[in-house]
C-alpha cells in the first residue's frame, strides 16, 4: 500500500469543477494514467500505484461524479468524462502518457481519451472493460424514468456496509479479501451528495456506448479469470476491433484484479509497459 504521502489526495478546478487526483512517483518520469471504474475512487488503486511509482509518475484521478470530484448533472458519457481528464492533464502539464489503464467504466473513458489526444498515448491498458457496443441490456430499463429512479434508489443504499459486501461479493472472486477496511472506503466513496444520481445517469450513458476504438494505441487487455459482470469472453469482441492487443487473463480473479491481485496488476502492466511493440495474441 502506498504511504500517505506518496498518495495524498489533491484537488484542482477544471472548468469550474472540483476534481480530485493523486500523484506519485517522479515529476521527470513518464506519466501513467490509471482511471477507475463506476461506484470506485481513485484509491483503489493505490496498492498498484505504490508498485507503478518507482518507475512512472502515476496520476489518479476520481473520475466525474465519483469520490471526491464534483457531480454535476450532466449525462457521464465517455466523451465528457475523458474532455475532463483531459482537463486535468492540462492543468497539471502533462503533454503526454506513456499509458491510460482503465478499469470497467474507466476502460471506456480512456478508449475516447485516446481519441481525444491522438498521437500523445503510447499505449492503452483495459482491465475488465465492458462490452464494446455497450451494456444493452440495460436500455430497456435505464431508458425509462422508473428504471433510472430504481438505479439511483441502489446507488444510493451502497454506503450500507451489507449492501456493499452483497454487491462486492458478486464481484470479488474471493469473499475474505472483503475486509472491513475495502468496505469502508467504498462505503465513503459512494455516501457523497449527487453520487446516487450520477451513477444512474452513468449506467445509462454504459448501455448505449459508441467508442472510437480506431484511435487505440497497442492495448493490453488484464481480465479476471472469474469476473461474473464482464465475463472473459467478451475479450474476443474487444480484440476484433483493436488493430493490436494483447489479453491476458488472471487466474481466481474477479472483476476487480487492480483490488484482488495488485501484484499481479502491477507485474502485468510493467511488462507492458516496458514491451516496445505488443504482438496480437491470447492468453
Amino acid at each position: 500500500m502506498a504511504s500517505t504521502a506518496e498518495f495524498a489526495l489533491q484537488f484542482a478546478l477544471i472548468e469550474g469543477r472540483l476534481t480530485a487526483y493523486h500523484l506519485a512517483g517522479s515529476p521527470d518520469a513518464p506519466a501513467v494514467l490509471l482511471l477507475h471504474g463506476l461506484g470506485a475512487a481513485g484509491s483503489t488503486y493505490a496498492a498498484v500505484v505504490s508498485r507503478l511509482s518507482r518507475e512512472y509518475r502515476v496520476i489518479v484521478p476520481d473520475l466525474l461524479g465519483s469520490g471526491r470530484t464534483a457531480k454535476p448533472l450532466v449525462d457521464y458519457s465517455p466523451q465528457e468524462m475523458a474532455s475532463h481528464v483531459a482537463g486535468l492533464l492540462q492543468e497539471l502539464r502533462v503533454p503526454a502518457l506513456r499509458a491510460i489503464v482503465g478499469h470497467s467504466q474507466g476502460a471506456a473513458v480512456a478508449v475516447e481519451l485516446c481519441h481525444q489526444l491522438p498521437g500523445r498515448i503510447r499505449k492503452l491498458v483495459l482491465i475488465d472493460p465492458p462490452p464494446p457496443c455497450g451494456m444493452r441490456w440495460l436500455r430497456p430499463v435505464t431508458g425509462l424514468p422508473l428504471g433510472g429512479r430504481t438505479a439511483e434508489v441502489f446507488s444510493a443504499l451502497l454506503p450500507h456496509k451489507r449492501i456493499a459486501r452483497l454487491w462486492l461479493g458478486f464481484l470479488y472472486a474471493n469473499r475474505e479479501r472483503l475486509t472491513d477496511e475495502v468496505l469502508a472506503a467504498y462505503a465513503a466513496t459512494s455516501g457523497s451528495r449527487g453520487y446516487a444520481a450520477a451513477t444512474a445517469r452513468a449506467l445509462r450513458s454504459l448501455s448505449r456506448l459508441d467508442l472510437h476504438l480506431e484511435s487505440a494505441p497497442p492495448t493490453l487487455l488484464l481480465w479476471g479469470a472469474q469476473d461474473r459482470l464482464f465475463r472473459p469472453s467478451l475479450a474476443a469482441a474487444w480484440q476484433a476491433r483493436l488493430r493490436s492487443s494483447v489479453l491476458t487473463v488472471l487466474p481466481a480473479t474477479g472483476h476487480c484484479p487492480h483490488e484482488e491481485q495488485p501484484a499481479a496488476v502491477a507485474l502485468a502492466l510493467g511488462e507492458f509497459l516496458a514491451d516496445p511493440a505488443p504482438d496480437r495474441q491470447r492468453a
